[in-house]
């Protein structure tokens, strides 16, 4: 860490000297000024070799010699990165709603081209809180992550390293407690990342050898069969399901259809299907403010980027009369 924190120093005086202002066109300021900007891009380049990251090399299945169709392996590396970054977000204090390619640009991976070998992507970790080009961004109280000198290790690199765990624990299926221990810390939209992931390499029938950037020795081998059988335990354990708390107006209850709509506080219209045993309490609850609580999941195998949501219904109940209207939708809820 301490050839981290020296460089990481140095770089920031770089850049800082690099933006300075000319007081005038003389040719000697200029010079200086292209010296450092170069200098700065030595270091940035000198600092690589300690950044957390992965190298993720594609062998097998549709992979031919140093050869693979395109969209197969972008589209795995893809879901890869995203995986990482849903991981990430989760771990902020005020998680983004949205994850989008500003979010994706602030907690996803760097990547850079391996020269030698199959296919092979270099996954590098980000400098907590600024940019490469060291812009700092806007940001909101629980989503910033500015570096302090004594730790340089980002969220990103702890989210990298949970997803390169659970993928590393699906190797070995025959002691499912170690995947388990992660099904709260990766959360269900990361669940369902790492689900398409594994769909993604089966597909493909893609062998992806990860290994760590920094310690050759770190590495493991996740194969199509270990694909498949994740797929399998994160749909057996249904992890990408979250429970969610909406209040509304309860309409459309029916004795003989299981189904409900819901006229959520802010008009958001939303259906789902009602478990038997909770048909009597839809029924009677027919046209009143009610506080729902309904699993939502979503299928890792829909390529959509707003995936369709299946609901059911797991609890029911009236609104008490001292309640407000407020937000429909909280924070996953469980009771």
């Amino acid at each position: 860490m301490a050839a981290d924190h020296e460089l990481f120093e140095i770089q920031q005086g770089l850049v800082a000297l690099g933006r300075a202002t000319l007081a005038s066109d003389d040719w000697m300021q200029k010079s200086n000024l292209e010296s450092a900007r170069s200098l700065r891009a030595l270091v940035h380049e000198a600092w690589m070799p300690y950044r957390t990251g992965v190298l993720a090399r594609f062998h097998d299945g549709a992979v031919s010699g140093h050869t693979a169709p395109a969209y197969q392996v972008l589209r795995t590396a893809y879901e890869f990165n995203d995986a990482v970054i849903a991981v990430s977000n989760k771990m902020l204090d005020q998680p983004y709603r949205e994850i989008n390619d500003a979010v994706r640009k602030r907690l996803g991976l760097l990547m850079r081209p391996v020269l030698a070998g199959s296919v092979q992507v270099d996954l590098v970790c980000p400098i907590p809180g600024i940019d490469e080009d060291a812009e700092l961004p806007n940001e909101s109280t629980g989503q910033g992550m500015m570096p302090e000198l004594t730790d340089l290790e980002s969220k990103g690199a702890v989210a990298l390293h949970r997803v390169l765990e659970v993928l590393r624990a699906s190797t070995s299926m025959s002691d499912r407690s170690q995947l388990s221990a992660y099904s709260d810390i990766i959360g269900s939209d990361g669940w369902r990342k790492v689900a398409r992931l594994a769909n993604r390499c089966v597909e493909a029938d893609f062998t992806i050898d990860f290994s760590s950037r920094t310690d050759p020795n770190d590495w493991f081998s996740f194969a199509p069969a270990h694909a498949a059988a994740l797929k399998t335990f994160i749909k057996e354990r249904s992890l990408t399901k979250v429970e969610v708390e909406y209040t509304g107006l309860w309409q459309t209850a029916s004795s003989v259809r299981s189904w409900f709509d819901l006229e959520t506080d802010l008009k958001q219209r939303i259906s789902g299907t009602v478990p038997r045993d909770l048909v009597p309490a839809s029924m009677q609850l027919l046209d009143q403010r009610v506080r729902a609580i309904i699993a939502e999941t979503t299928n890792p195998d829909d390529d959509q980027e707003a995936p369709k949501v299946k609901r059911t219904l797991v609890r029911l109940e009236p609104m008490d009369g001292g309640d407000t209207p407020g937000s429909d939708r909280s924070k996953p809820h469980m009771w």
